[in-house]
């Protein structure tokens, strides 16, 4: 990618290529800091509520972002009360910061789950077997794991139980925000999703 400390990028089209590009990095390679970005909802008295979570994929044609979560959590009911969710990412290499903002769906038990389901590594369908699930009380620390599955990875049949409470969150990407830092000069610039696949994009004020 180009930008970042080499000169920040000084045209609309450019600041676009390097923002999808960065976040189709991120989906696709584990150790890149695009795919942890932090998301934030709102909960029902209004307060606003973050946390990480992994980007799964990104898709430039559709402007279609992709993560998992558990439908017994906290993000979840959040999402179903207000599907508007904003996601914040950083690439430190490039000192780039890309905002998201968009409505999100949950596809629970449809073809869209399965597919991301059957895709997710089994240490990562291995969450959804926790009992009870996400953000419960325990009485001590613990993955809420059934006996042995902490330990190890289980194999597909022993994660197909969690599928019940699997949930891909399909966020379809209304506005990047994209902010580059840099000592010659930081440059922020937005780019809306326009209904028939067009683009409009506006240098702002840093």
């Amino acid at each position: 990618m180009t930008g970042g400390r080499d000169g920040p990028v000084e045209t609309l089209d450019g600041v676009l290529d390097l923002a999808w590009t960065a976040l189709i990095d991120g989906a696709a390679g584990r150790l890149s800091a695009m795919r942890r970005p932090v998301l934030a909802t709102v909960d029902r008295t209004g307060r606003p509520r973050a946390r990480t979570v992994i980007l799964r994929a990104a898709d430039r044609g559709a402007w279609r972002l992709r993560f998992h979560t558990d439908l017994r959590s906290s993000k979840a009911s959040e999402m179903r009360d207000n599907n508007w969710i904003s996601l914040v990412f950083y690439e430190p290499t490039l000192d780039l910061q890309v905002r998201v903002e968009g409505p999100a769906a949950l596809h629970a038990g449809d073809a869209a789950a399965r597919a991301a389901w059957d895709d997710a590594a089994p240490s990562s369908r291995r969450i959804h077997l926790a009992e009870p699930g996400p953000g419960a009380d325990i009485a001590a620390p613990g993955s809420g794991l059934p006996a042995g599955l902490d330990t190890r990875v289980p194999t597909g049949a022993e994660a197909e139980p969690g599928y019940r409470h699997f949930a891909a969150v399909v966020v379809a990407v209304d506005l990047l925000d994209v902010y580059q830092l840099h000592p010659a000069g930081h440059r922020r610039s937005t780019h809306r999703h326009s209904g028939d696949g067009g683009v409009a994009a506006r240098w702002r004020v840093p």
